[in-house]
């Protein structure tokens, strides 16, 4: 099951553990927090920064965890700019197909 959510970044900062980096994010949406781990890649932290306003909303599209629904690890994450529906992406039904295989 994969779930998309929209909100503020409401936390948002690099961990060392053992030999990786973790940028880890929670999302905001007024109903709850998301969770979201991105496994060495520090230069998120400029890319996803935490912040008041429009700067700092983003958009999240994941599979949730086995240990419960408020983490996703490796999500697919976009800040959303100016428009207030978060872009193509989101807000609407958006197709998926399939890849053919040979």
């Amino acid at each position: 099951m994969r779930v998309s959510v929209s909100g503020e970044i409401a936390v948002a900062g690099l961990r060392r553990a053992r030999r990786m980096t973790l940028y880890e994010l929670r999302l905001d949406d007024g109903s709850g927090r998301l969770k979201a781990v991105f496994f060495n890649q520090p230069y998120l932290r400029e890319a996803l920064p935490r912040g008041a306003g429009s700067s700092s909303t983003a958009s999240s599209r994941g599979t949730p965890s086995p240990r419960g629904c408020s983490s996703c690890a490796r999500p697919s994450t976009k800040l959303v700019e100016g428009d207030e529906h978060g872009g193509v992406h989101t807000g609407r039904i958006v197709p998926v197909y399939e890849k053919l295989g040979r």
